[in-house]
């Protein structure tokens, strides 16, 4: 059934962490896109405590003065190899700070903003003080505590989901599907609130989605795989394994304001052996993952705006443990300035 509320009669918040509008690149990745326009769709709110939103600005003009910087890089190396000016257009942070505000501008009609008051900022250091997470025994995290002030104040009248990759918020660490910490469920009990955590948007817009878009799944697999195959046989090759079969594919297709086209978000999951030409190692249960977005044109069957994200390499020891390497990307042969956050290590 499509429609706006929750079982319990409220509308959907979401609130979104400041590390996630900055890989998401204010929504405006495929991904992010889709929310945006499902939020939108089911009459769903976005909730932006101001201790984010301050936070916002300061975020994007430094993770656009690292992308400006590997784009001036990279335009010397194109300069001198084609002894052709390529002088790339590098934005002020007066331009950068206005991207922001003209994209909060634009997400107005679904924005619902939680300002920061003396009762939150009392609460957040009660938090603080007795180490309760999201704060830990030597982690004071002040900000967070003020965003789960904002997330306890919004879940009044809303059906509250926090997407935040900062694991402190979680039960698990390792497995958000257990939810909030223990205390942070019973601040929810206290209120006879439910609040869903998730450590990205697209298993977010999976929870709250009304519809899925039918798709070909097997077809959208066949475009997928080709995008990825350079990069992972790249960082196999840097880790000393050789790419093996394909282990799991974990394709969803979301709904976009564009009917023309589908957001797509991929986790690729592959087998990986050892260089049998490179001496052996005590690594076993080698696999690699790559993670990335994209959208698709179900009419043409192609696939544009490729996001590659990271690219994982884990294993595990025969002695006991367990070891990871990570590339994320950053604007390195690919069109995203800001990296997807990566698994926790």
């Amino acid at each position: 059934m499509d429609t706006d509320l929750d079982n319990t009669g409220k509308p959907d918040c979401v609130v979104i962490d400041t590390n996630i509008w900055r890989s998401e690149l204010l929504l405006k990745t495929p991904v992010g896109a889709s929310f945006v326009y499902t939020l939108g769709r089911q009459r769903a709110f976005l909730g932006l405590p101001e201790v984010v939103e301050q936070e916002l600005t300061r975020q994007i003009v430094e993770a656009g003065h690292l992308a400006a910087e590997a784009l001036e890089k990279s335009s010397r190396t194109i300069n001198t190899l084609t002894d052709s000016p390529f002088p790339p257009s590098i934005p002020t942070d007066a331009a950068l700070e206005e991207k922001v505000v003209e994209r909060l501008r634009h997400l107005e009609s679904i924005l619902v903003r939680v300002p920061f008051t003396l009762e939150h900022a009392r609460a957040a250091l009660e938090m603080v003080n007795a180490k309760v997470a999201p704060n830990g025994e030597k982690n004071q995290q002040f900000k967070d505590s003020a965003i789960w002030q904002a997330v306890l104040a919004l879940s009044s009248d809303y059906c509250v989901h926090l997407v935040t990759n900062d694991r402190a918020f979680l039960l698990n660490r390792n497995d958000p599907s257990l939810g909030l910490a223990k205390n942070l469920q019973e601040d929810c009990s206290k209120r006879a609130v439910h609040v869903g955590i998730y450590c990205d948007l697209a298993a977010c817009l999976k929870d709250i989605r009304r519809d899925a878009p039918p798709v070909d799944h097997t077809r959208l697999c066949s475009l997928v795989l080709p995008c990825v195959e350079a990069p992972l046989r790249r960082e196999a090759e840097r880790n000393s394994v050789v790419i093996g079969e394909i282990l799991n594919t974990d394709i969803t297709a979301f709904r976009i304001a564009n009917n023309d086209r589908l957001a797509v978000d991929y986790k690729i999951t592959a087998q990986c052996d050892q260089d049998r030409s490179r001496p052996a190692d005590s690594r076993t249960n080698i696999r690699a993952i790559v993670h990335g977005s994209c959208y698709y044109d179900p009419s043409a069957g192609l696939l544009s705006d490729h996001f590659l994200q990271y690219v994982t390499i884990e294993w595990n020891y025969t002695g006991g443990g367990h070891g990871r390497s990570i590339r994320s990307y950053e604007g390195e042969e690919i069109p995203i300035p800001f990296r997807r956050p990566p698994p926790w290590n």
